[in-house]
């Protein structure tokens, strides 16, 4: 079964037209929609504060149920213009950004199942390990590594997308 995510559904009263058993929640900007017969899924999404986000229309962080998928998440465009933009610093400061979206959704990244890294060939391979291990130490998630040609911003090296659940 696919969820229906409402991409082209604006609001509440929205998505109860285009999804007739579904009602407000009483949780701002979440959705209660039945799925199957006695279950229900919880929607609840939260922001980041990039700049993309309203101008392409996403959310940071999308909860469902017992799962948050967290987008991309880059770490450049957050840094102080003192900074230098190496791969530590941009690995360590998305994976704060990615700690805080799940924070705001009452998980952590002990929750994290998941995560994928998509880069630049001038990623250093050794800089992201020793920021990874930082937050995922013991965790032990499921690493893909995807190679880029580039990102919107030139002065990002590298974005992570993570996946959580709960029991």
């Amino acid at each position: 079964m696919v969820f229906g995510l409402g991409f082209g559904v604006r609001g509440p009263e929205a998505w109860g037209k285009r999804y007739p058993d579904t009602v407000p929640s009483p949780t701002k900007g979440s959705y209660q929609r039945s799925v199957g017969y006695s279950r229900v899924a919880l929607r609840k999404q939260v922001g980041g504060g990039s700049k993309y986000e309203a101008e392409f229309g996403y959310s940071r962080a999308v909860k469902v149920g017992n799962m948050v998928f967290v987008a991309a998440t880059g770490g450049s465009d957050q840094l102080d213009t003192g900074s230098e933009l190496d791969t530590y610093s941009q690995s360590k400061r998305a994976m704060q950004r990615i700690k805080e979206a799940l924070g705001s959704l009452e998980f952590g990244l002990e929750d994290v199942v998941r995560l994928r890294v998509f880069a630049k060939q001038e990623m250093r391979l050794e800089d992201f390990k020793l920021a990874y291990q930082e937050f995922f130490v013991g965790i032990r998630p499921a690493l893909t590594l995807v190679y880029v040609s580039g990102f919107p911003s030139a002065a990002t090296i590298l974005e992570i997308e993570a996946e959580a659940v709960k029991d």
